[in-house]
């Protein structure tokens, strides 16, 4: 490999100190494109396995010429070299192929979620200046609006070649500072940005690095959206240094699915986002025990549940991962040490090697020793910008004064973080109101204006909690003085119309006024006590039953099954007096919080369906019903191309019911 040898030293602390520098001699893939990486690995191992799911396997050589099937057909419609190609589809191998095929026509490929977007996509692409489309047939017929703007491509159109030798094609001649990708931001309002990055950036990230092993004998699960930059670190982490890549099937996995993977497709090296290793260290901790690499992140990772899965697999190898899309997946890395402890926050450790990272004020200055700033990086995996968005470059992409070249920019993250005295970084929060919410960038602040926006409402606050158990939550109180029965239902309406779907708060709490403290301003912490009170996990247990006078009982099996999923509903969404009938998703349900009741609930009954067919039985009666079930008798599993449009309906309800409330409000009103 053509590698060029870095021994420059970064200087990377803001304080003066040096936190992390490039070793001298080491490998820093900058003068190589992603296609000739590529292409390096299918000649070293033709005949290695490359890429498989549960029906099919492809060699390196397979996936060279499907990957060459595909750049036949973008060629014929008309790409060249450097033309952005939109790709709307699920996660599967034939997407896969797709991706590389853009990436060896010298394009770059720009993976798009429908369903994380406000608006139409077809109004996306136009104003973006996309002019080619890769289409799932699933999607085609969705969204048959993507056939007037791009020339499209169908995913399917592409038949699996038969084992042959790898193909000889002309490698595009694309330089490392050339985009490879653009992948948007989750934008709370709907305005998503999208990161432009280098061939470059992506080498750095896989090549030549120690936080993790790659190489032939690992074998990686892609699991995360395509359009999420995790995807970056599963995909190419894999393809580009001779490992094996398992495709997940489509749509959201429980942890029972995460359990089964792992263990048919001998999994070796795993990422996970916080919120998903949060549920499995608490529920299924033992579906780590035949990997040797975990890396999670994404959020702040709780210690007690790094502790936990230590102490059962102490060899594993467990990496905390930092990093903005914007720095190309990961930009400091921490690897938790075997004789580790939850004695304080997870660090986020170290820059990567080809990293820089400084700790500046307000000002732009840097901080003094152990003090907190915002965490500026530079390097070789800092994106070209946001594409065709000059302000929002200019603003979050500074010179560095650093680099050997002009050119180079740092990248202001926003994340507030300091330096410890043993030199490790550790992250603080957010210098703005930017949070995570299930994986996405939501800016409460900007909720905060549109919902105060909404006619009637007087004053408002929306908050995060974090409950005794799962994952954060997005609560808002508004002081609606003239509150109506249907108050809820049409301020949920208002944002979902919006702001995508991540940014509309589970629950929302109208009251005649906000609580304030004694300088006149909304008493947050009031409302933080008030919410987590609502989310207090409930047991269903034989004792407490048996507490229940008998005439109070549920006459029932059925009944008295629906009483104890009520509780259950109850105690994950925050709220009281819900019934049989009560739908999970049109109460702020989420896939991660059906994950979480999945697993609980898994613990308690033998018979629990998938997490697959959970999407269908949305209320407790449903689920009721389908519980005292006969097993014989029990639903069969949804294929694999099925899973994700259900789950994707299912998840649509939130917003259409939003609508059609916001619909029986007004005609109301009338």
């Amino acid at each position: 490999m053509d590698d060029v040898r870095n021994t420059e030293t970064f200087p990377v602390a803001g304080n003066g100190r040096k936190i992390a520098t490039v070793p001298a001699g080491a490998a820093v893939p900058a003068a190589a494109s992603v296609a000739q990486l590529f292409a390096r690995a299918v000649a070293a191992h033709p005949e290695a396995p490359a890429l498989a799911d549960e029906t099919l396997a492809l060699r390196y050589a397979d996936l060279w010429n499907f990957a060459a099937a595909y750049r036949e057909r973008l060629l014929a419609l008309g790409v060249r070299p450097g033309d952005p190609v939109c790709l709307v589809a699920e996660r599967s191998v034939p997407a896969v192929a797709a991706i590389v095929g853009v990436v060896l026509a010298g394009a770059v490929y720009v993976p798009v979620e429908p369903e994380s977007l406000s608006g139409s996509l077809a109004d996306l692409l136009a104003k973006k200046g996309i002019s080619f489309c890769i289409a799932a047939a699933a999607t085609l017929r969705r969204l048959p609006e993507l056939t007037a703007g791009c020339a499209v491509l169908p995913l399917e159109s592409v038949a699996v070649p038969l084992p042959e030798p790898p193909r000889s094609i002309d490698l595009p001649q694309v330089g490392p500072e050339q985009p490879v990708y653009v992948m948007f931001t989750s934008g709370t309002t709907g305005q998503p940005k999208g990161v432009v990055v280098p061939h470059r950036a992506v080498a750095r990230l896989v090549v030549g690095q120690t936080y993790l092993d790659f190489g032939p004998e690992h074998t990686f699960l892609l699991h995360s959206p395509l359009a999420f930059d995790a995807s970056t670190l599963e995909l190419w982490g894999s393809l580009l240094t001779g490992g094996r890549l398992v495709v997940a099937p489509a749509g959201t996995l429980g942890l029972a699915d995460y359990g089964r993977l792992l263990e048919t497709h001998n999994i070796t090296t795993l990422w996970m986002p916080a919120a998903v290793f949060h549920l499995a260290a608490e529920h299924a901790p033992q579906m780590f025990g035949g990997l040797r690499q975990l890396i999670f992140g994404g959020d702040v990772i709780h210690p007690q549940a790094v502790e936990r899965v230590r102490d059962l697999f102490p060899a594993l190898r467990m990496v905390n991962g930092y990093g903005p899309t914007e720095n190309t997946t990961f930009t400091c890395c921490y690897v938790v040490p075997e004789s580790y402890g939850a004695d304080g926050p997870l660090p986020i450790g170290m820059p990567l090697t080809g990293t820089t990272v400084e700790i500046l004020d307000a000002a732009g200055a840097p901080v003094a020793a152990g003090e907190a700033g915002e965490l500026v990086t530079g390097g070789l995996g800092v994106a070209l910008g946001y594409w065709k968005d000059e302000a929002a470059t200019a603003e979050k992409f500074l010179p560095d004064p650093h680099a050997a070249s002009l050119e180079a920019r740092r990248y202001r993250t926003g994340d507030r973080v300091r330096q410890r005295p043993d030199g490790l970084v550790e992250f603080m929060g957010r210098i703005d109101s930017e949070v995570k919410i299930d994986g996405r960038r939501v800016d409460l602040a900007a909720v905060e204006r549109l919902l105060r926006a909404c006619p009637g409402v007087q004053e408002c606050a929306v908050l995060v909690v974090a409950p005794p158990a799962g994952s954060k939550r997005l609560v808002a109180f508004a002081a609606v003085p003239e509150k109506s029965p249907n108050a809820e239902a049409s301020l949920r309406s208002w944002l979902a119309e919006r702001v995508i779907p991540a940014a509309v708060p589970q629950q929302i709490t109208v009251l005649e006024r906000l609580p304030v403290n004694r300088n006149g301003k909304v008493d947050r912490a009031a409302l933080a006590a008030l919410s987590q009170a609502t989310f207090a996990v409930p047991t269903a247990d034989a004792d407490a039953t048996a507490q229940i006078p008998a005439a109070s009982r549920p006459a029932t099996p059925q009944a008295a099954l629906e009483h104890e999923l009520c509780r259950d509903w109850s105690g994950l969404l925050g709220r009281d007096g819900l019934d049989a009938d009560s739908n999970f998703f049109e109460l702020g349900g989420t896939s991660l919080l059906l994950i979480e009741l999945h697993a609980r609930l898994a613990a308690r009954y033998r018979t629990m369906p998938s997490l697959a067919e959970m999407f269908d039985l949305p209320t407790p009666r449903l689920l009721a019903l389908r519980l005292l079930q006969p097993q014989e008798d029990s639903r069969p599993m949804l294929l694999a191309r099925d899973r994700g449009e259900r789950q994707r309906m299912a998840l649509a309800a939130r917003r259409s019911l939003t609508n059609s409330a916001r619909v029986a409000v007004e005609e109301k009103s009338r």
